[in-house]
């Protein structure tokens, strides 16, 4: 599996889908995604967390597809991590968080298939 680098915007208390789509490594250019060759996520085991850093022991919150917080979408692959970010979720948040995206599938190690930086904004409207 391939690791990408996505950032996001969004304003604190927005409702949002994050959706991250998940390719095994290109062979011929190590480290890019192979577009032809995407990962059905239907039998995986899908987190996601946040935190002020991606070192913190605590994340501020973590999504799972067991929880219920992350589905698979991308018919006909099924590659898709579909993230719902609730408005309570970033409510109280403003600034500049990390984020870690990681599959586990039957006899295979986890992998961590996204990374990157979640800017908040602070909003005047609730």
């Amino acid at each position: 599996m391939t690791h990408r680098a996505i950032d996001f915007v969004f304003h604190a208390g927005d409702r949002r889908l994050l959706v991250i789509e998940v390719y095994n490594e290109d062979p011929l250019n190590p480290g890019e995604p192979d577009l032809s060759s995407p990962i059905n996520l239907q039998t995986a085991a899908l987190r996601f967390a946040v935190a002020t850093l991606l070192s913190d022991a605590s994340p501020i919150f973590t999504k799972t597809k067991a929880g219920g917080e992350i589905t698979v979408g991308g018919d006909p692959d099924f590659n898709e991590m579909e993230i719902q970010l609730e408005k309570a979720d970033t409510l109280n948040l403003a600034g500049k968080f990390e984020y870690e995206a990681e599959v586990a599938q039957a006899g295979a190690d986890d992998s961590t298939v996204a990374t990157g930086r979640i800017t908040i904004t602070p909003t005047v409207l609730d």
